[in-house]
């Protein structure tokens, strides 16, 4: 018994080559204006909710849909179908495609023939590469025909007039490719970061993962920030918080390790500590920001795990024992107490309640 043929996997090919697969399968590209039934193949819309949006961007946009609403009486109209006139669809169903970029209707009628029961009104859809051919009949039969007025009604753009769909899943990629592009180039900083963090350069970490959080930051508080946010979704508010409040976290830890090594080699009074402090409490105030009630969107709270809650809480205390006075003490112990109770057992925290005691009692 054969093996049955496992599935192909359409979505693992690269955005660029499923274009070029609906293109192949949506587009009309023959040089002629005449219907060739076998090159239209609409069933890939119906794959997934990804490739629909993905197929459907390229079938509109490069088809370029005009819907004509013709009103003609009867003996111009025949006239006009034996033109041969590339069409799309014909009759009610033209009704149910909202796509064109171009309406136009067509009234055409004689002072004998005006609005009587001769005259007849036909939808037809077709492509903008048919439009100059008919343009060219209807003057054809306008000059031949005999006491006959024609009245155009045009509409550029009546898709933007409709009441757009908000998907619920995250459209950014769809919408806006140099948004999934930034969103990577941070996501490779980051990585790049980590990678000066782990060889013991913690200063060019520091830096770079400051360089993440301020664009951020910038996008935020850009004139797109709330067109983008509503467009995308919550899964991508969630994905930019997250990278916000880690890599400002990062910021912050990465400075902690600055002091340790700056005041190792330095001493006290050559470490610069208002500026590391500076820079590390800037890191905690962008994370805590993060999730901030209302910070990304009215009425929206990211939701972060307890385990960053307590990293935050945990790097409040060590800012406190590295920078500060013995009369932030009491703020130190609060701040490691939640830490804490959200990570009872965690032995970095239990080290770090026995060097605040030792720091406490001047040891």
């Amino acid at each position: 018994m054969a093996e049955d043929t496992p599935p192909f996997r359409f979505m693992d090919m690269p955005r660029e080559i499923r274009g070029e697969v609906y293109s192949h399968l949506l587009l009309r590209d023959e040089p002629t204006l005449t219907f060739v039934e076998h090159s239209i193949d609409t069933a890939i819309l119906r794959t997934n909710s990804q490739i629909h949006r993905e197929a459907y961007d390229v079938m509109v946009k490069s088809n370029q849909f005009i819907r004509l609403n013709c009103v003609m009486y009867m003996p111009f109209l025949e006239g006009f179908a034996g033109h041969g006139m590339p069409t799309m669809a014909c009759g009610p169903v033209v009704e149910q495609f909202k796509g064109h970029v171009l309406a136009v209707t067509v009234f055409i009628e004689t002072d004998t023939h005006a609005l009587d029961e001769e005259c007849q009104e036909i939808s037809i859809m077709m492509m903008g590469s048919g439009l100059e051919r008919f343009c060219r009949s209807l003057a054809f039969l306008l000059r031949n025909t005999q006491e006959c007025a024609t009245s155009l009604d045009i509409e550029v753009g009546p898709i933007c007039f409709e009441n757009h769909v908000h998907y619920k899943n995250d459209m950014t990629g769809y919408f806006s490719e140099t948004i999934q592009k930034v969103l990577e180039s941070l996501e490779s900083k980051k990585d790049e970061g980590l990678g000066f963090y782990r060889k013991g350069d913690f200063m060019q970490a520091s830096m770079l993962w400051a360089e993440v959080s301020m664009e951020v930051a910038s996008l935020r508080r850009g004139k797109s920030w709330d067109k983008i946010q509503r467009i995308s979704g919550d899964s991508f508010i969630e994905r930019i918080a997250d990278l916000q409040f880690k890599m400002a976290l990062n910021v912050a830890q990465a400075t902690i390790k600055v002091r340790y090594m700056t005041y190792s080699m330095l001493g006290k009074s050559r470490s610069n500590p208002e500026l590391q402090r500076d820079m590390a409490e800037c890191g905690l105030k962008m994370s805590a920001d993060a999730a901030a009630p209302g910070y990304w969107r009215d009425g929206y709270t990211w939701k972060y795990s307890d385990v960053l809650r307590a990293k935050l809480l945990y790097r409040r205390t060590m800012c406190v024992r590295m920078w500060g006075t013995i009369d932030e003490a009491e703020d130190a112990h609060m701040f490691l107490g939640k830490a804490l109770e959200l990570v009872p057992d965690d032995p970095v925290m239990l080290q770090e309640k026995e060097n605040l005691m030792k720091w406490f009692l001047g040891e």
